[in-house]
C-alpha cells in the first residue's frame, strides 16, 4: 500500500494510455502554441535565455560552478524541458489521452518566467551604456504590458475570452427553465459546468453519475435526469444522441441549441 501510494504518479494517473480519442499532431505543436499563451514579448525572452543559458554553462568556470551546486539547472531548466518536451510526446505520439491543448502549458509558466528574466538580464547586459540598459528595459515591459491588448493572435480577445461559451448559454437557459432543486433528482451528464451552475457535488455519485454509468444500468430511477450535450457526452463517454432518443426507458422534453452546441433533456419514461 506505501509503495503504491509512493508511485501513485504511475499507478493513479487516468491519462496513463498508449492511445488517445483525440488523435495525434505535429512534434512541434506546443512550441508553437506557447507563442499564443506567453506572447511574443515573453516569447522572445524565453529563447533568449535559453540561448543564453546554454552558452554561460559551456564557460568552463560557470560550467564547474553549476555542477557543484545544479539546483538552478534541475529546478528551472530541466524541470521545464522535460515538462514541455513530455507533453510534445504525448501529442505526437497520440498517447497518454493527449489532446494538444495549450492550457497544459499553464502548469510551467513560474519556470518560464524565471527563465524569461535569464533572458531579460542576457539582453539588458549587452551594453554597458547606461541609457541604452535603461531604454531597453523600459522597452520590453512598455510592450510587455501593452501586446496582451493589441490587435493580435496572441492577445486577449476581449468577446471570446472572457465570455461564456455558446455550451455555457446553454446550460444557463436549461437551468432557468427546470428550475431545478438539486435533492430532487439523481443527475446523468459529464460537463462540469453543469454542477456549477445546479450547485451540485460533481464527484458524489448519489447526485451525480456519468452518462456511461446510465447506459449500464437494467433500471432507470424515478427521479432519474439526463443531460446529454454534443461534445463532452459523444467524445469522452461515447453515448450519441440517438442512442439515447431510441432508449425507450427515456423521454426527452427539451433540447437546445446555439452556434454549434446543443444540449438535450431526458427524464425517465413512464409509459
Amino acid at each position: 500500500m506505501l509503495l503504491a501510494t509512493f508511485l501513485w504518479v504511475f499507478t493513479k494517473i487516468p491519462y496513463a494510455k498508449l492511445n488517445s480519442t483525440y488523435g495525434s499532431g505535429d512534434i512541434f505543436h506546443f512550441a508553437n502554441q506557447l507563442f499564443y499563451v506567453i506572447g511574443f514579448p515573453l516569447y522572445i525572452l524565453l529563447i533568449l535565455g535559453i540561448i543564453s543559458s546554454i552558452f554561460l554553462f559551456l564557460k568552463k568556470p560557470l560550467k564547474d560552478a553549476i555542477l557543484k551546486k545544479p539546483e538552478r539547472l534541475t529546478l528551472i531548466y530541466l524541470c521545464f524541458l522535460t515538462y514541455f518536451i513530455a507533453h510534445s510526446l504525448f501529442w505526437y505520439f497520440g498517447i497518454f489521452n493527449s489532446m494538444g491543448l495549450k492550457r497544459v502549458l499553464i502548469g510551467v509558466i513560474p519556470l518560464i518566467s524565471l527563465i524569461c528574466l535569464d533572458g531579460f538580464n542576457f539582453l539588458i547586459q549587452l551594453s554597458k551604456n547606461r541609457i541604452i540598459r535603461k531604454s531597453i528595459f523600459s522597452l520590453f515591459i512598455i510592450c510587455t504590458i501593452i501586446f496582451p491588448f493589441t490587435k493580435n493572435p496572441a492577445a486577449f480577445n476581449l468577446k471570446k475570452d472572457f465570455s461564456l461559451k455558446p455550451d455555457q448559454h446553454l446550460i444557463l437557459q436549461m437551468a432557468n427553465d427546470f428550475k431545478f432543486k438539486n435533492t430532487d433528482h439523481l443527475y446523468y451528464y459529464f460537463p462540469g459546468y453543469i454542477s456549477v451552475v445546479l450547485k451540485i457535488d460533481h464527484f458524489n455519485t448519489k447526485t451525480r453519475e456519468s452518462l456511461s454509468e446510465l447506459m449500464k444500468e437494467q433500471e432507470i430511477p424515478f427521479n432519474a435526469f439526463i443531460i446529454w450535450d454534443n461534445w463532452f457526452s459523444v467524445v469522452e463517454e461515447g453515448v450519441s444522441y440517438d442512442k439515447l432518443k431510441n432508449d425507450t426507458r427515456l423521454k426527452e422534453v427539451k433540447s437546445y441549441e446555439k452556434d454549434g452546441a446543443k444540449l438535450v433533456v431526458f427524464v425517465k419514461n413512464d409509459l
